[in-house]
């Protein structure tokens, strides 16, 4: 019995060109919120982790820097900031920096 070969599957179609219909997707904002929920509902391992993290010299810390803060750009901010709420993101980030370097600029932390 001959069976002949199966006939070519066609290529899949092209995904449709993207819209500007001036939305900005929350997938990744919810991500965080979500992420934040969990660490501040259990806060004292949060901070029992955050003092581990100070306690090791500068060098041996993963990530390697001396604030538990990104200095560098907010996470998930595109670099073309086109939308509002882009600019209220990097104004917020830039509150809890000051936030942060007020509460924590003068004070040493506990290492026992």
């Amino acid at each position: 019995i001959f069976f002949p070969p199966p006939a070519p599957t066609p290529p899949p179609a092209p995904p449709p060109p993207k819209v500007d219909d001036g939305l900005v997707g929350t997938a990744k904002l919810y991500n965080r919120l979500a992420a934040l929920k969990d660490a501040l509902e259990d806060i004292d391992a949060q901070a029992k982790r955050l003092a581990r993290w100070q306690a090791k010299p500068v060098e041996e810390r993963k990530p390697a820097r001396e604030s538990p803060l990104r200095s560098d750009r907010v996470p998930g901010l595109p670099f073309d900031r086109t939308h509002e709420v882009h600019h209220i993101l990097q104004a917020c980030n830039q509150l809890v920096e000051a936030v942060y370097l007020e509460a924590f600029a003068e004070v040493p932390y506990n290492t026992s």
